[in-house]
Order: C-alpha cells, then sequence, then structure tokens
C-alpha cells in the first residue's frame, strides 16, 4: 500500500505533466483552454506549497479544497482608484474574472498609438513594465508590471496586480506607418499567484 507521501509525490508529478501538456496543445475553444489552465495552474501551486510545507491532504489532491477568487474588488478603473493612470490611457472596461481562475477583475485601457511611446514609459518608470518588443505579428511587453495596495492585499494576501501593454500591429508595419494608426491595449489584472 503506497503512503500519503507517495501518493502526494505521483499526483503532483500528474497536475505538474498535465499543466505542460495545456501549456503546449492546441485546442479550438481557447476560453476553455484559460480556465482550465488556470484551474490546475492553481492545484499545481496549492500542492507545491503544501508538498515544501509537508502537509498535503487527499482533500487538497482532489480539489475540494479550491475557492475562486475573492469578489471583494470591485470591477472600474483601476489605476484610477488603487494606484496612478496617465492621462492619454482611456479606460474601457472591467470584468471579473471566471470563477476558477486567479483572476478576480481584469480592466481594460486603450490608447492611441501616436501616445503609446508616453503612455509606455510612464507604465514603465511606474509599474515597472518591460519595454514593447515586436514579437511576431505585433507589440507585447517583454515582463509585467505590478503594484500593490493595501484594500487589494486586505481582500486576498496572495493577489498580485499584473499590468501589461500591447497591441497588433502586423496589418500597419507592411505599410511603414509604425505604431501611428495602432490602438494599443493595457490590461491591469488582479490575480491569486
Amino acid at each position: 500500500m503506497k503512503t500519503e507521501g507517495e501518493t502526494v509525490d505521483r499526483l503532483f508529478i500528474v497536475l505538474t505533466l498535465a499543466f505542460v501538456a495545456i501549456q503546449t496543445s492546441f485546442l479550438d475553444n481557447e476560453h476553455s483552454l484559460r480556465q482550465t489552465f488556470e484551474q490546475l495552474n492553481h492545484w499545481q501551486q496549492s500542492i507545491h506549497s503544501s508538498l515544501t510545507a509537508g502537509k498535503a491532504t487527499s482533500e487538497q489532491l482532489s480539489g475540494s479544497d479550491y475557492q475562486p477568487p475573492s469578489q471583494d474588488i470591485p470591477c472600474g478603473d483601476l489605476l484610477k482608484r488603487y494606484a496612478s493612470s496617465h492621462p492619454k490611457l482611456k479606460f474601457v472596461s472591467c470584468q471579473p474574472g471566471s470563477p476558477n481562475g486567479q483572476a478576480a477583475v481584469v480592466a481594460t485601457y486603450e490608447v492611441r498609438g501616436d501616445d503609446s511611446y508616453e503612455v509606455e514609459e510612464f507604465l514603465v518608470e511606474h509599474y515597472g513594465m518591460g519595454n514593447l518588443v515586436w514579437a511576431c505579428c505585433g507589440w507585447e511587453s517583454q515582463r509585467f508590471g505590478s503594484f500593490t495596495h493595501k484594500d487589494i492585499t486586505d481582500a486576498n494576501p496572495h493577489y498580485n496586480v499584473l499590468i501589461s501593454m500591447g497591441a497588433s500591429g502586423e496589418d500597419y508595419l507592411d505599410q511603414g506607418l509604425g505604431r501611428s494608426p495602432v490602438r494599443f491595449r493595457v490590461t491591469v489584472e488582479i490575480a491569486e499567484v
């Protein structure tokens, strides 16, 4: 008979393999893939933390202890509410995270291509976001920016704020127009990590 420790080790390996398989798989339903990926990622992190603390239980491994992120972070202009925003950054929308995902809320902002350099510089300086680079078909930030706020960590000490910026620009690059005609999107996500 296997000990609980052996079972935990085997299940951790299975979850890790599933995690890798989902990362490398292509599915037609991107939303379903993201939800599954987020669920497996959460379970993997939870089990890894418990393993390193030496207290994984069979209930954790079954996922029965999983609680969706707290919904006590209201949607809205997250930069205005918890940090500072650039005047050329236009708030577009905010969506609550999926019930089984890590994101509590995701706010989306838009910036015109002509203003993208200025907003990029602001996000790099204020939040540590990586500079934008051209990758395949558009611009993307090299790394997430972030910030902390007492109200966010009071809601859940595992919440982090992730900031990214990007845009598709493939159509405009061929025409030599650079960033000017492109609409850039900035995403601010409060997620449990």
